[in-house]
């Protein structure tokens, strides 16, 4: 359901459907919301703590936090949320009711930004009734990340939710339990590569990899393109060629593509595989010679080389390389790209990767399976790990390269353990980026003329990524699970936390990575954190997970923003708003006079027209909705036409049919009291329907025409207010098999 107000259009769901359904607000986002809007009855973990009789917030606050922060930075939504306060439900002989709810109503928006419901010291007013209202103005932005432009991939979505349908309605359950404390001991790199020089970084990795045998690691992961460094810079001629490796600037001279592009390696191949590229090998062959998995970030090469766009720009992969026990390697390719990386030198993938571990079963014997993602895959798109559990994995692998603070950081990744089963193991870059700068930001390197590497010999005091006196990647690694009864409590009885993190992240305490080593290519054996994963609650339990829904929403999607895309589903085609410029033209002579005359009409007549017309306008200009929506434009066509008929001449009597001479015959006017189901209201009576067609649609049946196979379900229900004019729009939207209600209310102002 979207709202359309004069604030923007506002999407609805209810409780569940907001914390454990991202599908949801992001076909809202999508389309252009700014708002959700979410009646909520959740109490989860609302107890009491410490035994003093009465109940704590800090559990439900986690969790509720945790939810709705991570879809308001994301989606670019202001979320107002109302809970149930109280106890609630059927007392019982001694008088206790079932239910007892926090309440914890509140308004936010972007990064935990609150205008409603927080305390002075930040936590949330919890068990106090009463209403709320925002403290200060809310702005209302469009999300960024649900658009094409930004690798948004509905179609993509598409295919991913109609396979898990596939499977649904051949009676196959997508939940699942590991149901084993049986887990891999991982561990993450804090590290960052030197810039541009890849014998370097392997020679890195080949260390912390020894390391971690020593240590009883099965599974090592190394950030985001951490084989060759991840800042991109001007390629023409030598203006790239500033590394600390003589060799590589030889080449980056020589050549005008981007660095990650003259680098990039072939990664897929069977142990012995000699077409894979040097790096690989090293790093598939010590994988073998230590019997571990590991995973590092790397520039990959296409099969037929680098694949050029639009522009004429040579491109790559930003990949995960996963180097298997037994020497053979696979990848996974990045499909959310960002900055620089997305309009200079790679390309989005688009096929998932999961791979089983055998060494781990669960409690039904199957093998443990992972799951790959890359940076923004993770961080902001959601229907990937979403895809990855529903499909049976249990254990996200996420390499990234992000300046994300460490709620950023554990609010995205931690989402998918606490929403949908998925234990997490992220590695963040930790150091510096790009090549490195002098005191006045200058190259140190640089070639001459002969295409030799020389060096001015002054001291490194910053790197190209970030610049001078400049921290490049200074956040966290993590590794995450459920928190599994650990210590006894069904959470962190002292943070409210439903996560186990055990001591990993530690790059955002200061205190900690004082004895990290801070820089590029730097091998400490500090930067390495490891633990044993106790994947016993790990695995898919969504209720009334409905992926063919979201299938089909994302179809519609796809349908109505990416050129050429052929629809999954029957679709309606394009949306045909032809018939109301007509009407819109004559209303807006009306609205827009400004002769500087007299009035023609009065202000209530001329002020129902504007609402009519607002509208009509909004559904002309409007570029995503589908001929699914048509029954919208012969409801806002005939509100129009009924709205100018019905203008008031001044000095006239208010009669139907007084409007501007058109050639139509005058209708029989009611009487707003003897008639109240037209919509009419008086200034003491305000509208109250709950039948289609009701409040200023008078007896047209446009706009429930879509409702007529399900006679016994109105469209839309309401208490009408004194507040304004309200305008209702329904549709179901039966050619993709996605019901959208559409309703527009706009406040009459004095």
């Amino acid at each position: 359901m979207l709202l359309q107000t004069e604030w923007g259009l506002a999407g609805l769901s209810i409780c569940y459907d907001t914390y454990a359904n991202p599908e949801i607000e992001r076909y809202y986002a999508a389309q252009g919301a700014g708002i959700l809007i979410n009646p909520t009855a959740t109490s989860r973990s609302y107890r009491d703590i410490d035994g003093d009789g009465v109940k704590d917030g800090k559990g439900w606050e986690w969790y509720y936090r945790n939810r709705l922060e991570s879809i308001a930075s994301r989606d670019g939504l202001a979320i107002a949320s109302a809970d149930l306060v109280g106890a609630d439900g059927c007392a019982d002989k001694d008088g206790k009711q079932p239910c007892d709810f926090p309440g914890g109503s509140v308004i936010v928006r972007g990064s935990a930004d609150y205008s409603a419901g927080q305390n002075a010291d930040g936590t949330l007013v919890v068990g106090t009734e009463g209403a709320l209202s925002n403290t200060k103005d809310l702005r209302v932005s469009y999300p960024s990340t649900t658009r094409v432009a930004n690798d948004f991939h509905p179609d993509y979505y598409a295919k991913w939710y109609a396979e898990l349908a596939d499977r649904q309605e051949s009676d196959m359950s997508l939940n699942n339990r590991y149901g084993s404390a049986d887990g891999p001991r991982v561990a993450v790199a804090n590290v960052a590569g030197v810039w541009a020089d890849k014998q370097a970084n392997v020679d890195m990795m080949v260390r912390y990899a020894e390391q971690a045998a020593a240590d009883d690691v099965d599974l090592l992961v190394f950030p985001e393109t951490v084989l060759t460094g991840y800042d991109s810079t001007d390629p023409k001629g030598d203006a790239d060629a500033h590394s600390v490796n003589a060799d590589v600037n030889r080449a980056l001279a020589a050549s005008d593509d981007y660095m990650q592009v003259l680098l990039a390696e072939k990664v897929k191949g069977a142990d012995g595989d000699a077409t894979r590229a040097a790096s690989v090998k090293v790093m598939a062959d010590t994988a073998k010679r230590l019997g571990m998995y590991i995973v590092f970030g790397l520039p990959e090469m296409p099969d037929g080389g680098p694949i050029v766009d639009a522009d004429g720009v040579r491109k790559v992969y930003n990949s995960a390389a996963v180097a298997f026990p037994d020497g053979y390697t696979e990848s996974f390719q990045k499909m959310h790209r960002a900055g620089q990386e997305e309009k200079v030198w790679s390309v989005p993938g688009n096929t998932p990767l999961i791979f089983e571990m055998p060494e781990f079963t669960g409690a039904d014997g199957g093998a443990l399976k992972a799951g790959v993602s890359i940076c923004r895959d993770g961080h902001f798109y959601p229907e990937l790990g979403r895809y990855y559990a529903a499909s049976g994995a249990e254990l996200l692998i996420h390499p990234t390269a992000t300046t994300g603070d460490p709620w950023y950081r554990e609010s995205r990744i931690g989402s998918y353990t606490d929403r949908d089963g998925l234990a997490a193991v992220t590695a963040n870059l930790w150091g510096q980026d790009g090549y490195p700068l002098d005191a006045d930001g200058k190259p140190i390197y640089s070639v001459d003329a002969d295409g030799d590497t020389v060096s001015s010999g002054k001291e490194t005091k910053g790197y190209n990524y970030m610049g001078v006196g400049r921290n490049a990647f200074r956040s966290t690694s993590l590794i995450i699970t459920a928190w599994n009864g650990k210590d006894g409590t069904p959470f962190d009885y002292a943070t409210g936390s439903a996560l186990d993190t055990s001591g990993t992240g530690g790059g955002a305490t200061p205190q900690i990575t004082k004895d990290w080593a801070f820089g590029e290519g730097l091998y400490d054996p500090d930067n390495l954190e490891t633990r044993t994963m106790n994947l016993r609650s790990a695995g898919f339990r969504i209720t009334n997970f409905q992926a063919r829904l979201y299938s089909k929403m994302y179809d519609a999607l796809a349908a109505r923003t990416i050129d050429g895309y052929t629809p999954m589903y029957t679709a309606g085609g394009a949306l045909d708003v032809s018939a109301l410029a007509e009407p819109i033209m004559k209303a807006r002579e009306v609205v827009d006079a400004t002769d500087g005359t007299a009035p023609a009409y009065t202000k209530e007549s001329v002020d129902a027209l504007a609402d009519a017309l607002l509208t009509a306008q909004a559904l002309a200009d409007n570029t995503t909705f589908s001929a699914e929506q048509q029954p919208l434009v012969t409801a806002a066509k005939d509100m129009l036409d009924t709205a100018y008929d019905a203008l008031v001449p001044v000095g006239a009597e208010p009669e139907s049919g007084d409007g501007p001479a058109d050639g139509k015959d005058d209708a029989e006017a009611k009487d707003p009291v003897k008639d109240p189901d037209d919509g009419a209201t008086t200034s003491d009576r305000p509208a109250t329907s709950d039948k289609p067609g009701a409040d200023g649609m008078g007896s047209n049946d446009a706009a429930t025409a879509a409702w007529d196979g399900d006679a016994t379900q109105a469209p839309l229900s309401y208490t009408g207010s004194s507040a304004g004019a309200v305008a209702a729009l329904a549709l179901a939207a039966s050619g993709a098999g996605v019901t959208l209600l559409m309703i527009r209310r706009r406040t009459q102002r004095g």
